[in-house]
This record gives structure tokens, sequence and C-alpha cells, in this order.
């Protein structure tokens, strides 16, 4: 067993004969400990972050697990696009439609251009 005399600097003042020392002394036993500390709390977050999905549907797939750390871009769910797909293939048509009558809209539109020869005065 090791014994080791400790002392601050207010105990300096208490001792007056240094042949005479007060010591407490206590037994140490190794024994095992559990290394958690049960308490309440409120678990706030660094920064706040709010995700956004560019179109609603219903989540088939979740890629990132609770409490992961993910980096920008990266893709947390997948959304079915089943719906998504039946709605594009029916506007496509529409779309190229509307898009050549505007071209041929701005194509007639356009105003001529009068380029003067010689010089004239008005």
């Amino acid at each position: 067993m090791n014994l080791s005399l400790v002392y601050s600097k207010k105990d300096k003042d208490y001792i007056t004969d240094m042949d005479s020392v007060i010591v407490k002394a206590i037994m140490v036993h190794p024994e095992k400990i559990n290394p958690s500390i049960h308490a309440l709390g409120t678990v706030d977050f660094l920064d706040k972050v709010d995700i956004v999905s560019k179109t609603a549907g219903i989540i088939v797939e979740i890629k990132a697990k609770e409490g992961e750390k993910v980096k920008k871009g990266e893709v947390l769910l997948q959304i079915d696009t089943l719906q998504l797909e039946l709605e594009r293939k029916k506007i496509s048509p529409l779309y190229k439609v509307h898009f050549l009558h505007s071209a041929l809209a701005r194509k007639n539109t356009q105003k001529p251009e009068i380029t003067l020869k010689s010089e004239c005065w008005i």
C-alpha cells in the first residue's frame, strides 16, 4: 500500500509544527464502475437545416439513417416516381406543340429591318 501526503497552500497555514501533521486516510479497493450517467436534459441541434423536397410523393426508400452525418447533395429519400413519369408522358407532347407554336409566333412577329443605303434628311 502506498501512502501520499497531499496538502494545499491553505493547509500550510494550519501546519505549525512540521513534526506533527494531521492525516486523513481511507482504504481504496479496485471495483468496476458503470461509465454512464442517468440525467434529464434536452438535446438541441448545432445548426438548423430545413429539408424540403422539390416534389411530393410516397417515400419508397430511406437512404440515410437517423443521426448519421450527410453531405450536401446526398440523396436521403427515394420518392415513388411512377405518378411523375405518367404526368411527364402526358404533358410531353403538349409541350412540343406549344414550343412549335411559340417559335412560329416569334417568327411571324419579327419586325423587318430597314437599312438606309444613303444619307437622308427629314
